[in-house]
């Protein structure tokens, strides 16, 4: 975990914009990373499954993490 905020942090000070992929899951350096980040954008395919995954997600992100929903947008792409 120490190593992921070392190298977001030093890849933000270097650049205007900084995009992670952070993959599936919400592992600890995920859970971290995800609390470094100014906005965060969920993809999504419009999909019953995936729709209802995505606002478990959502759930996860503003209940457990506790990040304010204003830094969380969804996009659904097909």
């Amino acid at each position: 975990m120490a190593q992921a905020d070392a190298i977001i942090r030093h890849l933000a000070a270097v650049s205007d914009y900084l995009l992670l992929d952070l993959g599936v899951g919400l592992d600890e350096a995920n859970r971290h990373s995800l609390s470094l980040c100014y906005h965060i954008v969920v993809t999504v395919e419009p999909q019953r499954v995936a729709l209802t995954l995505a606002q478990s997600l959502l759930g996860e992100l503003t209940g457990t993490l506790n990040l304010p929903s204003h830094k969380i947008s969804v996009a659904v792409c097909q």
